[in-house]
């Protein structure tokens, strides 16, 4: 992947001269603070703000037989990103917060009912008043002044040929800004450290220009921070260094609130990971505090059938199965089920969220170990290994996992 060479002669503002300049189609107006262009695809032809790493999100039990701790099922969890590192690579914009329609409004003052308490969690009318709603089950449901827009980015690259093309631009090249495009290349390649050291020096850069421009700056920078922070966290997870990766997400969620809310959706996504990390040290108390606390954002922003909630209730399953609580953790693995279904392929990111769907099944499945429903295990767990299979391949360690815990439901079943 090239990286863009600076231009002779021509002065670049601070965040040209931070993430190198970018030359794709209008692209200097995605810094303006005055563009309010959100058009799909018109961002596909900017260059974007930052990169952004998907976490663990989605823990997963694993194998009934192997007696794991809960750190050694995170870590082996955060192995499945390693499969296929750009899996977790996204390319995004922070935009200008749209204020939805008014119906939409009455969310931000009313209790979302909560889909275990909602029997018309398999009512799809019920919940979606309109077409639009439910094919956008990340639309947001409240007002932010600013928001995060992300792509995955072999997605992203694809619109950018495709926009290309249409033009009558033929290159197979895409150049992205030296900071995106270099970390980006860095984790396809497994080289943690040389991807830390470049998010390191995104953090003290943006440091360094907000110092200089806190009077004219609305806080992008602050907001570019935290996802940077984020990303370390993430980097220091896949690199196994777990208790790296918890400070790293502490100060992610600190620097988020400051910069979106406290209630903003970016809070969420470190929330959850942080809570993960509570959950492998086996703090459950504080893990179930945190990943409600992440609960409620989503919801209120979302929506209670958004896969984001799901992905919650995933991990809180998993904290009651821990503490042993099997009934509780079953209902909670099958309502995040039960979500996650009624979402599929409605998001930007389909292969990841086959691997969200396939981990929860996958702990149903050791849940009904658990509890002795040895047939009822076997059915969730064929059906868990083939969502698996077509996401990981034959080798991965979570299908031996979920191999081990078939061949455990059939020899007490026989």
């Amino acid at each position: 992947m090239r990286v863009p060479q600076p231009h002779s002669g021509k002065q670049l503002n601070v965040m040209q001269a931070m993430f190198g300049e970018c030359i794709c189609t209008d692209a200097v107006n995605l810094f303006n603070n005055n563009s309010t262009n959100n058009d799909e695809n018109s961002l596909n032809m900017k260059q974007p703000q930052y990169l952004m790493l998907n976490g663990i999100e989605c823990i997963s039990l694993g194998a009934v037989i192997d007696e794991q701790s809960p750190r050694e099922r995170v870590m082996r969890t955060a192995g499945q990103l390693l499969n296929n590192p750009s899996r977790s690579i996204c390319v995004g914009y922070l935009l200008d917060g749209e204020r939805p329609e008014p119906p939409a409004l009455a969310v931000e003052n009313q209790q979302q009912p909560h889909p275990s308490t909602d029997s018309s969690i398999n009512n799809k009318e019920s919940n979606h008043n309109n077409e639009e709603e439910e094919d956008s089950p990340n639309k947001l449901k409240l007002y932010f002044r600013k928001v995060t827009k992300n792509y995955p980015i072999e997605q992203w690259t694809n619109k950018i040929l495709e926009n290309s093309k249409r033009k009558g631009f033929y290159s197979n090249e895409i150049v992205l800004p030296l900071s995106i495009g270099s970390a980006a290349d860095h984790i396809k390649r497994g080289e943690f450290d040389l991807a830390l050291e470049v998010f390191e020096e995104i953090i003290q850069e943006l440091r360094e220009n907000n110092t200089r421009q806190r009077h004219v700056d609305d806080g992008t920078l602050l907001m570019l921070e935290g996802i940077a922070m984020h990303n370390i966290g993430v980097v220091h997870m896949m690199a196994g260094n777990s208790t790296l990766a918890f400070p790293a997400f502490r100060e992610a969620v600190r620097v988020k609130q400051n910069a979106f809310s406290e209630d903003h959706p970016e809070v969420a996504v470190s929330l959850v990971e942080a809570g993960i990390q509570f959950f492998a040290n086996e703090q459950f108390d504080d893990s179930l505090v945190i990943f409600n606390d992440a609960l409620k954002i989503y919801e209120r922003a979302y929506g209670p059938q958004s896969p984001k909630v799901a992905m919650v209730l995933n991990n809180l399953g998993c904290v009651h199965s821990e503490m042993g609580n099997y009934q509780g953790a079953l209902g909670t693995f099958q309502e995040a089920y039960l979500i996650q279904q009624l979402m599929l392929g409605k998001s930007q990111n389909a292969d990841l969220d086959l691997l969200h769907s396939a981990t929860i099944l996958a702990n149903i499945g050791y849940i009904k170990l658990q509890v002795k429903k040895y047939e009822e295990a076997r059915i969730v767990l064929e059906e868990a290994l083939m969502v698996q299979q077509s996401v990981l391949g034959d080798d991965h360690k979570a299908i031996k996992d979920t191999l081990s815990n078939m061949e455990f439901a059939n020899a007490f079943h026989s």
